[in-house]
């Protein structure tokens, strides 16, 4: 059985004193919820989900009546701090790098998702013997396919999708001015922004600016059957990632569910995206560069078939990686912590 528990007040983006104060209140708040449950039904193993970092030390009384924890760095939090506030406050970014070590050291165990953060992590000084890598890949039992034999209801026009978190380190300005420059050269086309964030109101003023309401439009979160439906319906998915601190270490969940949903895709140039695809299975362009995201975009246009080429080539690389290999490796760590003595299994205690 599952059970959620919701934090009573919301999350909101603002600035650093904001971000501290409330994190601090989610520590308290979490750390006097999980130890009044772990008196009534202790935990054998506590999975901590960061963001922040500091939240595992909510653990340390379940922890010293013998819980095991394990804890997820799904996101690198000092190259974060980084991408959004600069190198200002340098104590605070100091103080983020070491409450990452401390929680690493603190916990029995970690998982983080790419080579390139594990290999970081134990660069600033973290065992890595403690650090498993659990790819950021999505369940395809989760997506919504299309059922076999059925056609696909096409938009007319070439239709190009993204979805997910509006922030400015996403790249939605470059999608923008790229499709602009591309007014007349492909008939019909058109840009789905789907998702919301707090840059959206930049991009919409950016749009207005351009004056190309007609090319993109910002849907909003809708639910999942409707997002799945454009994203079978759209010819072209793009992942416009700017190069950053954070972008070098992490990949992103949606990039594994265009390719589960054999959807062609253009997609920035980083590292850990290049380590596991080349050019066969996506076409890259430089990050930040509009101009080369829409040579991309002309390029798939006119040519039916590498599109095709692409996306079923991104899918049998995805099949090495697949959620089915991640899942056991995170089985693999929990129960290395409660069942220590029992070895490899199927399924976590």
């Amino acid at each position: 059985a599952v059970n959620i528990r919701r934090l009573p007040f919301s999350h909101k983006r603002a600035s650093v004193v904001a971000y501290v104060l409330l994190y601090a209140l989610s520590f308290i708040w979490l750390g006097s919820l999980l130890l009044v449950r772990h008196l009534r039904r202790r935990y054998d193993c506590i999975h901590v989900a960061t963001m922040p970092d500091a939240l595992v030390f909510a653990t340390v009384i379940p922890r010293l009546m013998g819980a095991k924890v394990l804890l997820d760095l799904h996101e690198p939090t000092p190259e974060l701090w980084v991408t959004k506030f600069g190198n200002r406050h340098k104590f605070l970014l100091y103080l983020q790098t070491k409450i990452e070590q401390w929680g690493i050291a603190y916990a029995h165990a970690a998982v983080t998702v790419t080579n390139e953060l594990r290999d970081k992590l134990v660069e600033r000084g973290a065992c890595a013997s403690k650090i498993s890598v659990v790819r950021n890949v999505c369940d395809e039992g989760t997506l919504q396919k299309p059922e076999e034999g059925k056609v696909i209801e096409k938009r007319p026009g070439f239709t190009l999708i993204t979805h997910g978190l509006i922030e400015e380190r996403y790249g939605h300005t470059e999608m923008i001015r790229a499709v602009n420059s591309l007014r007349g050269r492909i008939p019909d086309l058109r840009l789905d922004i789907f998702g919301a964030g707090e840059f959206e109101p930049q991009l919409k003023q950016l749009v207005d600016e351009l004056a190309c309401s007609d090319l993109v439009t910002f849907p909003g979160f809708v639910p999942l059957e409707t997002l799945f439906k454009n994203i079978h319906a759209a010819d072209v998915a793009i992942i416009a990632m700017r190069r950053s601190p954070y972008s070098e270490l992490i990949d992103t969940n949606k990039m594994y569910e265009y390719m589960a949903l054999h959807k062609p895709l253009i997609i920035s140039k980083l590292k850990p995206i290049a380590r596991q695809f080349d050019d066969s299975c996506v076409r890259f362009f430089e990050p930040g560069n509009d101009e080369a995201l829409a040579e991309g975009i002309l390029e798939l246009f006119g040519s039916p078939e590498q599109r095709e080429q692409h996306a079923e080539a991104a899918y049998q690389r995805y099949r090495m990686l697949q959620w089915e290999f991640s899942k056991q490796i995170y089985v693999d760590a929990v129960n290395g912590l409660v069942r220590p003595d029992r070895g490899h299994e199927t399924s976590p205690a």
